[in-house]
């Protein structure tokens, strides 16, 4: 993972620690500093370090779990920011509303949000600087929406276009659920590709209609595009073994998918869907 200084400098304060400290305490910690980049951004020169964890601490896969990591070998507070503490009613509402999964063993949480009435799906200057210094290539549109969260909170969410959803439904009611395909079942992919799967593959349904492959990939049908305005959003937390069966089987990762084949735990889902909607 790419990190930039400058956007860890934002959660905690590491103005006056030594580069080689900081290697230091992260070797110590169990993080490999890989390598040290120089990133320009318009015009501007920023240091970056690219850092690999061990399998078990997937948590800190993200820049706010790296910054707690670095905060607490370094004995500083982590800085109080004002998204991370303006908690609108309706977070809780998410909370109070999530579904309980029956069965736990693939997937332990599933929850979605309807967000409509975009105008503007452009990213803004400073997303698209945080991802450059991440080594992502920014995409002007939803899609650095998706970047830019995995890269903050670590969680990787999928994103459809409701109102195709909708549409094709002839309105907006319709149930999410999670259940297995037939086999020689076909399912055409947001990357272009068909894929022909089997009864192990987990399918995310709208009532009885495929959308999505669970924690790898959504349906062409259903994908946003730069005329998108209203968004399903479904952010999940899916058991990493079934991922990475799920994701040789068919012979497709994903970022996505690279993600929760680490194990994610469901502590701050809910914080991170909240922080990707207020970035609209």
């Amino acid at each position: 993972m790419q990190i930039s200084l400058k956007w860890i400098n934002e959660l905690i304060n590491i103005e006056k620690i030594q580069l080689d400290e900081l290697i230091e305490k992260l070797t110590l910690g169990g993080f490999e500093v890989e390598e040290i980049l120089e990133v320009e951004i318009n015009n501007k020169k920023q240091l970056t370090l690219d850092i690999s964890a061990t399998a078990n601490r997937s948590d800190s896969l993200s820049i706010q779990g790296i910054s707690n990591e670095i905060a607490t070998l370094l004995d500083k507070d982590p800085r109080i920011l004002t998204y991370t503490t303006n908690n609108l009613n309706w977070k809780q509402k998410i909370e109070n509303l999530s579904k309980t999964v029956e069965d736990k063993n693939d997937c332990s949480t599933f929850l979605s949000v309807i967000v409509e009435n975009l105008t503007d799906t452009r990213s803004p200057r400073w997303m698209k600087e945080k991802l450059i210094s991440s080594s992502i290539t920014p995409n002007d549109n939803l899609l650095d929406y998706q970047n830019y969260i995995l890269l903050e909170t670590g969680y990787p969410f999928s994103v459809y276009d409701f109102d195709k959803l909708s549409n094709h439904f002839n309105g907006s009611e319709f149930s999410l659920s999670i259940s297995n395909s037939t086999n020689n079942q076909k399912f055409l992919a947001s990357n272009d590709l068909k894929y022909q799967l089997d009864d192990s593959i987990l399918l995310i349904k709208a009532n009885d209609l495929s959308i999505g492959i669970a924690g790898i990939i959504e349906s062409k049908d259903f994908s946003y595009s730069k005329f998108t305005n209203s968004l399903l959003i479904e952010g999940s937390i899916f058991n990493a073994s079934k991922i990475r069966q799920q994701s040789r089987t068919l012979g497709l990762r994903t970022d996505r998918s690279a993600r929760y084949e680490k194990t994610l735990k469901n502590t701050y889902l809910i914080d991170s869907l909240y922080r990707l909607i207020s970035l609209f």
